[in-house]
């Protein structure tokens, strides 16, 4: 079972922190969604808030080492044997915690001792996103390089998670219009005969300049994520 997995069989840090494959000693964004929505749903199904402490540590150790204290925008991967991190924020990475925040926070009353930490963390990253988000309503395969290509997976997640967590009252409701800018965007320019296009395809950690070199097209990553978009923008209605 996953959840066994995630608990008791993969590798984990000095921190506790999820290593993204057994051996790897690093900790990747794209771990988070991976753990935290499992960890965060059975602690409620089965009545275990040792789950959703493990959801919330997963977020707190990775922002320790990857979140930057400036931008509050995710670098893609740490490795805590050579104390090494990837350069530049990888687009589709940062909606993976942006979303893993959203799902996470969705279980966690406020008086739990991680909802400030995760709410300020959240906080800060809306803000990059924000910030990096283009004249069309997009964000790109690295957030802060425009001229590299805008990424639909990346805005499809930013807008699911943005909506969600002004919906739970996590972010304030300003957040409403840059998501919904994203949201016509993507419908405009990769949703074509009923798929959608322009999702860079699986990305390892690696340089600024390579993640513009990751082919674009169709990926299930992208339509679950547009999916998941249209399902909060559906609620405002």
């Amino acid at each position: 079972m996953v959840l066994d997995f995630i608990r008791d069989g993969a590798e984990r840090g000095p921190e506790g922190g999820l290593g993204h494959w057994q051996g790897s000693h690093q900790l990747w964004v794209d771990t988070l969604y991976m753990a935290c929505p499992v960890l965060a749903g059975f602690a409620k199904l089965d009545g275990k808030p040792a789950y959703l402490d493990d959801a919330a540590l997963q977020l707190v150790v990775q922002a320790r080492h990857l979140q930057d204290a400036k931008s509050g925008l995710f670098h893609h991967m740490w490795d805590w044997q050579t104390g090494q991190r990837t350069d530049g924020y990888w687009g589709r990475g940062n909606g993976w915690v942006l979303m893993s925040l959203a799902d996470t926070l969705e279980f966690m009353d406020r008086k739990h001792r991680s909802y400030k930490e995760l709410r300020t963390m959240a906080t800060k990253m809306a803000r990059g996103m924000q910030q990096t988000q283009d004249r069309d309503g997009l964000w790109h395969t690295v957030l802060d390089d425009h001229a590299g290509y805008a990424e639909s997976s990346a805005s499809a997640m930013t807008v699911y998670a943005l909506l969600k967590m002004v919906r739970l009252k996590v972010l304030p409701g300003s957040y409403r219009k840059p998501a919904l800018r994203a949201w016509s965007a993507i419908n405009e320019k990769y949703v074509k005969d009923g798929v959608v296009t322009g999702v860079s395809a699986g990305t390892s950690p690696q340089s600024r300049d390579g993640y513009g070199k990751v082919k674009v097209g169709s990926q299930t990553w992208g339509t679950g994520s547009y999916l998941m978009a249209g399902s909060e923008v559906d609620r405002l209605r």
